[in-house]
């Protein structure tokens, strides 16, 4: 029955008009029966937008009711019953496609690929950024006369009737030079962020000399000559961090305390002499064959680590 009267909306409609149609017969006193107004007022168009539920709900309840038998019939003489009993189409839907797109994997496979990338890494990653005097601290690699300089110590100083100015203690780190220079107060210097790569360090080359250092897929070579401080801690197989900027080498980072073997010891004055050719005053007790630990902050003994 549910299914019957979704299918009879626009005789329900029928039945609408005809009952208003019939109470206006009645109301001028003739006889019309229902049945003859149905048949005789049957709209072609019919607009169910302008009955309101409370309506058509009246008229469904006409419609089920006994005195509309010839009504239930014409309508389901009209539903056509073999759409209801009808089973419904099903057709086998095709895989959807990945219309995602993903970035194409580089892979690293010669070291003229890897320059490559590394310098275009470079690029990327080194920042340049001006900054004002007061706000420059020390360990910040900054930008003076084109060369970059590593600060060391920065001080104020006060004058009576002048602003002030900076004196800023520096280490230049292409000749390695320590240079003191003044700034005005609210001058402007060019704060650098070099690009930083974890390496490993695998000794000397035996043609060149240079210092050779292993990343993930590439090699990086330091000149002999270079002035880098810290190359003197280097030793086989140490974890150390290059610090790059427009592709030259400006800074090296090697862990707070290094253990070395000790080959040989001066009895005179007790300098002895590490696996990596460095030399460094140990106590009395230091024989070779011992491990000891170096503080690469300030160069000097700090335990021994293994008895040889």
């Amino acid at each position: 029955m549910f299914l019957m009267l979704q299918y009879a909306d626009s005789l329900i409609f029928d039945l609408f008009v005809a009952k208003r149609f019939f109470a206006k017969r009645r109301r001028d006193s003739l006889l019309v029966s229902r049945n003859n107004i149905i048949q005789m007022y049957k709209p072609k168009h019919i607009n169910l937008s302008e009955l309101t539920s409370q309506e058509k709900r009246k008229a469904r309840d006409d419609i089920l009711e006994g005195g509309n038998e010839k009504l239930i019939k014409q309508l389901l003489s009209q539903i056509p019953l073999a759409t209801l009993f009808k089973r419904a189409e099903t057709r086998r839907l095709e895989p959807v496609k990945d219309l995602r797109r993903y970035p194409e994997r580089t892979v690293r496979t010669g070291i003229a690929d890897v320059e490559e990338n590394v310098v275009d890494d470079t690029e990327e990653t080194d920042v340049e950024e001006p900054t004002h005097i007061n706000k420059i601290r020390a360990s910040n690699f900054v930008l003076h006369k084109g060369d970059v300089h590593l600060i060391l110590a920065s001080q104020h100083v006060s004058q009576a009737r002048s602003r002030g100015h900076y004196k800023v203690k520096m280490r230049n780190l292409i000749n390695n030079k320590e240079i003191s220079h003044s700034f005005a107060d609210g001058t402007k210097l060019s704060v650098i962020t070099p690009n930083k790569v974890s390496c490993t360090y695998k000794g000397v080359d035996e043609r060149s000399g240079d210092h050779r250092f292993q990343s993930e897929g590439f090699e990086i070579l330091v000149p002999k000559n270079s002035s880098l401080e810290k190359l003197k801690y280097l030793k086989l197989e140490l974890k150390v961090t290059l610090s790059r900027w427009r592709g030259q080498i400006i800074g090296l980072l090697v862990p707070h305390q290094i253990q070395y073997k000790v080959t040989d010891v001066n009895p005179g004055n007790y300098a002895a002499t590490l696996e990596n050719g460095m030399v460094v005053l140990v106590p009395s007790y230091i024989k070779r064959g011992d491990s000891v630990d170096i503080n690469t902050a300030k160069g000097e003994f700090l335990r021994r680590s293994i008895i040889g």
